[in-house]
This record gives structure tokens, sequence and C-alpha cells, in this order.
């Protein structure tokens, strides 16, 4: 009775650790991280050329880039979020304000991100555009199920 007591915790403390283990070695600590590990996952799915790898990196350079400018946004825009939660009515010129401030941002910034992006795009073959297509719709398969059903 004793060792299977002692093999049930051997076990769960092998589990634990594994998948401590394995969940520190799968998560990227920082954006810049995140999008060198996309960039080489999809140079690889695809078989990516050099070109076609700097044009891509190109795009995760700008969306990164754009995510540190604005990280001090996002900062002031949760607080503010939870000021207006917490206060006893919601100012909603002030809301909409910055809805249309981020909206007009988001305006500026787009077609220098869709540029990047058609760039990448035309650089691709046809047999890798079907193929990242093929890669997406399994992705949204997998994972797109939480929405409307």
């Amino acid at each position: 009775m004793k060792i299977r007591r002692l093999w049930a915790v051997i076990v769960v403390l092998a589990t634990t650790a594994g998948l401590g283990l394995f969940a520190s070695g799968c998560r990227h600590r920082s954006p810049e991280q995140r999008a060198a590990w996309m960039v080489k996952k999809v140079t690889n799915e695809l078989d990516l050329s050099e070109l076609q790898k700097a044009k891509l990196q190109a795009v995760a350079d700008f969306v990164t880039s754009e995510r540190k400018a604005h990280s001090a946004l996002r900062e002031e825009a949760h607080a503010f979020a939870l000021a207006q939660l917490k206060s006893d009515s919601l100012n909603r010129k002030e809301i909409e304000r910055r809805i249309n401030v981020h909206l007009d941002q988001m305006k500026q910034k787009a077609p220098r991100l869709i540029e990047l992006v058609a760039e990448f795009h035309a650089s691709l073959s046809a047999e890798q555009r079907a193929k990242a297509a093929g890669k997406i719709e399994r992705f949204h398969e997998h994972w797109g199920h939480h929405s409307e059903e």
C-alpha cells in the first residue's frame, strides 16, 4: 500500500514538473520573441526564400514596433477603463472620444501595414498561398469553434 502511494506521489510530481517545463519552454516572453518564433515557423512551414523571409520580417517588425510604441497608451487605457468601471456612471463622451482617437490612429497606420502584407503576399507562389490558407483553415477549425455556432 505504501509503495502504491509513493508511486502515485512520484507520478503526480513528475507530471507537474513536466508540464511546468513544457509550459515555460513554449512561452515567448516578449512580443519580439513571439514575432521571431512566428517568422521562423512560417519560414519553415512555407519553405520561404530569403527574399520572402525578409518581406515577412518587415511585417513582423512593423507590428512589433507599433505595439511597443503604444504600450504606454494601453496601460493608460486599462487604468481609464478600470476607473470607469469603478465610477457611479460612465463618461460616455470621453469613452467615445478615446475610441475615435484610437480608430484615427489605426486608420493612419493601416496603409503601411497593408502595403507590407501585400508585398509579402505578392512574393508567395500559388502553392505557398494555398498551403498558408490550408493551415489557417485548420487553425480556425481547431480554435475558431469558440465563435458563434
